[in-house]
């Protein structure tokens, strides 16, 4: 455990917020074509080579930052910080 941990900064608050997203998709039980076939409206080709679950998830997790203002991500950042303070972990 480091004695001095780093000021999250906004520049750096997308990419934190990605890989939060990224480990809750990655430890979910979501099966990658099971969601897309889902829902994506119209059929799609199957892919020759399907994404891992990890890339699956790193992909979507981008996705979802991406739009993101790097204020509100850190805003964010800040909420899940403060509903995890009353727990032990």
């Amino acid at each position: 455990m480091a004695i001095f941990k780093k000021k999250l900064t906004e520049m750096e608050a997308p990419s934190v917020l990605a890989e939060i997203v990224k480990v809750i998709i990655a430890n979910s039980a979501i099966d990658p074509l099971a969601i897309i076939k889902k829902y994506v409206p119209v059929p799609l080709p199957t892919p020759p080579s399907p994404l891992s679950k990890e890339q699956f998830a790193d992909v979507i997790a981008r996705a979802i930052v991406t739009g993101i203002p790097r204020e509100k991500a850190l805003e964010i950042i800040r909420e899940i910080k403060n509903q995890l303070k009353d727990y032990k972990i």
